[in-house]
Parts: C-alpha cells; sequence; structure tokens
C-alpha cells in the first residue's frame, strides 16, 4: 500500500460508509493517512489512525491487494469496511 497526500481522490470509496464522520475526518484534515493499492486507479483504499492501530478499509473487499493488506495488518487492528 501507497501512502497518498490526495486524500479527496478516494473519497468516492467511503461515501456509503455508515459512520461517515470518522471516515471525512481522515479525508477532510491532516489527521491518519491515507493508503491505496494504486495511486493512478485505486482499488482499495485504507484510512489509518496509526495512534489507535485502526483502519477503514473502502473499495473493493474482494480485490487481491485487499487480503494483502489485511494481512500484513499486525495481530490487534481494529478494521471496518465501507460498503460500496
Amino acid at each position: 500500500m501507497i501512502l497518498i497526500e490526495d486524500r479527496q481522490r478516494v473519497s468516492e470509496l467511503f461515501e456509503n460508509y455508515q459512520w461517515n464522520y470518522l471516515a471525512e475526518a481522515i479525508l477532510n484534515s491532516h489527521h491518519g493517512e491515507v493508503l491505496v493499492d494504486d495511486p493512478d486507479s485505486p482499488n482499495i483504499a485504507a484510512l489509518r489512525l496509526p495512534d489507535l492501530n485502526l483502519m477503514i478499509l473502502g473499495g473493493d473487499p474482494s480485490h487481491p491487494a485487499a487480503r494483502e493488506y489485511i494481512a500484513s495488518l499486525p495481530g490487534r487492528s481494529f478494521l471496518m469496511f465501507a460498503e460500496r
């Protein structure tokens, strides 16, 4: 996964996220990080609050990059998924 600066680029992947205030806070500010599988054409994106070890995953949950990212997470991580 690659860290990106243009956070609004992946906002459509989180439009249907149930607790959208959290995703919006990361997308619209300098809190947390935004990671993508492909900076030119993201299939998945992870909004991450590293201090809390909390991630919100958006995009295609069946994409291989999603599985690879989940497998790479530390044992104690809090992961939420945004519906597409």
